[in-house]
């Protein structure tokens, strides 16, 4: 058997500190037989002689080329620019898409929740330490220039991405020990001893290769117009800076006939397009100059498909499950800001936003509300506390609002007036058990400051969607407004930490261990550019986090982050919106795509394919 061997050591073990020293993650075959994966928890799906995923069709044909919209993400929110190739640094913002160039040691499979399969490298095996390592390159590995790919470059890529890359790569390392050369084709790694289960995959599946010879005697931290040499499928073709960028497709890319790459990097030339404004998106999309588009705009799916190539059958609407992997979704309150410290004041605000008005009368009914920090996952806190829960949460009774003891938060549902004055009453009251007190129409406490909020965004569309919650602050006494930016003055905004409220979208990968500490957790708040918007600097969510990474067990994983999602929860550090239970995709019918949609992603761009029977693609 493959895979990790579950050894049974409850997080309730954690006894009375709250914490827990994890035992160690074991390879089933951890006598030093080679494994041709790695799974966090359980068996592997797929056998060492596996002809391909089987989430795509080894058939499809190859060829053609596809255009999308995109934006690329910094901290989770959409820029709509870009204006570097080196995508694995802080400075800049590099294009949507180009980590298709290059390839990593391993690479996941989406249909399991926590597995990854041999990509650069052809092996992996755990020695007796259970600390240590032995990794196999496969010696056709190649990069685009043509060089072998070697275990110096797997070395220096490690190396230089803990010490110099971006934030999430360096926390995607940060349990890496060393990492030595043994000779051309083996590497050795060493981890720490406590990490969490999905350590040693999160470092295996997401961190590039990169040529050592490349960066020799160059700053690798700065910011470029020429894209670095890659290892895999695609490559740069051409761009216009901040508005589009074209991949090729490599043809004798070195790991094309490999199962774990069979049938997927369908089309010749792959287009990722970025727009500053909704609107121009979807008019390029009507005049086919976009071949696919996720619709997020309610409006436009339910009265805007009317056009001509729509009612014609060129243009065609698809829904797609969702994936069954945890998101959050809300407007992510600053509680850095003394003002916001207090969560009877984040409550409050949160109560003023009427989310059943602007549902019904904004999207048309299209969204399901956001209560949770791992939405639509089998971590969402449900009821009130199981025993193992209450074992994890009782030694911090004293530290936490009682509410995480209870069933977990929801915002209340709204009369829909847009103007509930149940609700507003309830925050009026908030307020004043916060101390702020009315002076002059406004809201002050004991040290004099007023009470303001300034929402930050992008899109326009946002100016209407939060005018009648700005119009429900003021009324509570709140110097409440809306402040619109450009994209590039928006990230930097957002890079400082400057800022009272703006939007957030999270999706977390299926086994959410490695992005806690990153989003939630107390160091990521006061570093630069980190995902933790919300300022929490908590020491209990931090030891919950850590009983998270410790556990041995999937039920021992969600029972720690269902009491994390408690705690969060009743700290009030956003304010929950909505979210998608399914994918909206419109595209010109010319393309195929599998059977199967993988439960953990929805990889258009890698598994889809130009369809040469559709009418659109005949002479």
């Amino acid at each position: 058997m493959t895979g990790f061997k579950l050894t049974r050591r409850s997080v309730l073990a954690g006894g009375a500190s709250g914490l827990l020293i994890s035992t160690l993650p074991v390879l089933a075959n951890s006598d030093g037989v080679p494994t041709h994966g790695v799974s966090a928890f359980g068996a592997l799906k797929y056998s060492a002689d596996f002809p391909h995923f089987d989430y795509v069709n080894p058939d499809a044909p190859k060829g053609g080329r596809v255009a999308r919209t995109a934006a690329t993400r910094i901290f989770n929110q959409s820029f709509q620019t870009f204006d570097t190739l080196n995508s694995f640094v802080f400075k800049g913002n590099s294009p949507p898409g180009i980590d298709i160039c290059y390839d990593n040691l391993f690479i996941s499979a989406v249909d399991e929740p926590a597995s990854v399969y041999g990509l650069v490298a052809s092996s992996i095996q755990q020695l007796k330490d259970g600390n240590t390592y032995r990794i196999k390159l496969r010696p056709e590995a190649r990069f685009q220039d043509g060089t072998i790919v070697t275990a110096d470059d797997v070395v220096f890529s490690f190396t230089i991405l803990k010490s110099d890359g971006h934030p999430d790569l360096k926390s995607s390392l940060r349990t890496l020990d060393s990492i030595t050369r043994i000779d051309d084709h083996d590497i050795e790694l060493i981890l720490a001893q406590k990490r969490s289960r999905t350590a040693l995959l999160t470092m295996l599946s997401g961190i590039p290769i990169l040529s050592s010879a490349e960066f020799d005697g160059k700053d690798f931290t700065k910011t470029t117009q020429v894209a670095p040499i890659g290892s895999g499928p695609y490559r740069v073709r051409k761009f216009r800076s901040g508005h589009w960028i074209d991949y090729e497709r490599v043809e004798d890319y070195w790991a094309k006939d490999l199962p774990v790459m069979r049938g997927k990097n369908n089309f010749d030339i792959i287009r990722m397009a970025v727009f500053r404004d909704r609107t121009t998106a979807f008019e390029s999309f009507k005049k086919g100059e976009l071949d696919i588009r996720s619709e997020n705009v309610s409006a436009n799916w339910a009265k805007a498909y009317t056009f001509p190539a729509f009612t014609e059958g060129k243009v065609i609407k698809l829904r797609f499950p969702r994936e069954t992997r945890p998101i959050v979704q809300g407007w992510s309150i600053n509680s850095r800001r003394s003002r916001f410290r207090d969560p009877r004041t984040r409550q409050a605000i949160a109560l003023a936003f009427d989310y059943e008005w602007i549902n019904q009368n904004m999207f048309y009914g299209a969204y399901v509300r956001s209560n949770s920090y791992f939405e639509g996952s089998i971590y969402k806190a449900e009821g009130l506390p199981s025993v193992e829960e209450l074992a994890i949460l009782e030694p911090f009774r004293d530290q936490i609002p009682a509410a995480a003891f209870l069933e977990p938060y929801r915002e209340p549902v709204s009369d829909g007036s847009g103007t509930d004055r149940k609700l507003l009453s309830r925050s009026s009251d908030l307020l004043k058990e916060a101390g702020w007190k009315r002076r002059d129409g406004a809201l002050y406490n004991e040290t004099g400051d007023k009470l303001s909020v300034e929402f930050l965004i992008v899109h326009a569309v946002f100016e209407r969607v939060l005018g009648g919650y700005v119009a429900n602050l003021k009324k509570l006494g709140i110097d409440a407004k809306i402040r619109r930016m450009d994209a590039i003055a928006y990230r930097n905004r957002i890079l400082d930490f400057d800022f009272d409220i703006v939007g957030s979208a999270t999706s977390f990968s299926p086994i959410p261990v490695e992005g806690m500490r990153i989003t939630y957790g107390s160091k990521a708040a006061g570093e630069k550019g980190s995902r933790n918007l919300n300022g929490i600097a908590d020491p209990v969510v931090d030891a919950i986090i850590e009983q998270a990474e410790a556990a041995q067990t999937l039920d021992d994983l969600v029972i720690a982050l269902k009491c994390l999602d408690r705690v969060l929860l009743a700290g009030h550090y956003s304010i929950p919106n909505w979210f998608l239970d399914r994918h909206r995709i419109a595209i010109w019918d010319r393309f195929g795509w599998p059977d199967i949609k993988p439960d953990y992603a929805f990889p258009i761009l890698t598994t889809w394919w130009e369809d040469p029977n559709k009418p659109l693609n005949k002479a």
